[in-house]
């Protein structure tokens, strides 16, 4: 049984808004595309065990996408947990072509493709912080006999495995994704004990739900990008041109000449995704390129925004959520 199904991560969407928003010119667009293409390989990498997955019984497994927790100082998260009555499984998931070579000396992977060789930190190592930190996290809820395995999951099945000690039998750790369903039936063979009643298992998959949380960046900040240098207005739906005009209750696109009647919604979005969660009307005619503080008002409520505040202090809540709805 999926739990928390897999979803876009929030960081993508906002680098989706920073390249729309980023003039094509600008000096750190090819930075911010690598950052995307690397994201997006990740996100893609774990939609790949989607299928695998689901050859798992649902009445036997509970299975979280994409967990964050804390533990008090520090922040970790899983690519996937699988929860069972016998024993936990993370699975990291890596979407990365090539030759996967694992340095077990020097705790480090090297992909070899095209006869260049790019270094990556150890997923063992990773995997391993993952599962100490989960460890003392399930310890203050007063989970501490549960066994916990974990994965290395190569999500590209063209992609070859080589490890630099051959006497070290990494097999059952590093696996391409097809093979999931296989090494989860070997692991219930291993661990035939219940350990853990079904009815703890879900009141376990509550708390983790509740304690998630959600990673949400300043990506102004990250890529030391100001406000100012973004391209304000709204944007075409059909051909991306912004900005385009607001002409008799509708959004008009000069340059291809369709029309719209919900296209600020989009650069709404942008400007929660990108500036702030909350926007007041004096930046909203800013952000939209709208003289009309009577529009701006209006184009509000077309959605409509919670807001908080009285008169020139109104400020509206951009909750993403309620945004992506539209």
């Amino acid at each position: 049984m999926i739990i928390k199904k897999l979803e876009k991560p929030l960081y993508l969407h906002q680098l989706e808004a920073l390249l729309r928003r980023l003039p094509y010119e600008h000096q750190k667009r090819v930075q911010i595309q690598e950052s995307y293409n690397k994201s997006m390989a990740g996100y893609i990498g774990e939609q790949s065990l989607q299928f695998p997955l689901s050859y798992l019984k649902e009445d036997e497994y509970l299975i979280f996408h994409d967990l964050r927790f804390s533990n008090g100082a520090h922040f970790f998260q899983l690519d996937t947990l699988v929860l069972s009555t016998k024993y936990f499984l993370i699975i990291e998931v890596k979407n990365i072509t090539g030759t996967l070579y694992f340095d077990l000396e020097l705790n480090q992977l090297i992909r070899s493709v095209d006869n260049k060789e790019e270094a990556f930190p150890d997923p063992l190592a990773q995997v391993s912080y993952q599962r100490i930190q989960l460890g003392l996290w399930l310890e203050k809820l007063g989970f501490t006999r549960m066994p916990i395995e974990t994965l290395i999951v190569i999500a590209n099945s063209r992609s070859v495995i080589k490890v630099s000690n051959k006497t070290c039998d990494l097999s059952q750790k590093i696996i391409h994704s097809q093979i999931i369903p296989v090494r989860v039936n070997e692991l219930d063979k291993t661990y035939s004990i219940e350990s853990l009643a079904m009815n703890n298992l879900h009141f376990l998959a509550k708390q983790m739900l509740s304690k998630h949380i959600l990673l949400r960046q300043n990506i102004l900040k990250r890529f030391q990008i100001h406000a100012s240098e973004l391209l304000n207005g709204v944007q075409c739906d059909y051909c991306l041109r912004l900005p385009i005009e607001r002409i008799h209750g509708s959004w008009l696109c000069k340059f291809c000449m369709k029309t719209s009647k919900n296209a600020h919604i989009k650069a709404l979005k942008d400007y929660s995704l990108l500036i702030d969660m909350t926007i007041n009307n004096k930046e909203g005619r800013h952000f939209l390129k709208v003289p009309s503080e009577d529009v701006v008002k209006r184009l509000f409520q077309t959605i409509p925004l919670e807001a908080e505040g009285t008169n020139k202090g109104r400020r509206y809540k951009l909750l993403f959520d309620v945004l992506n709805n539209f």
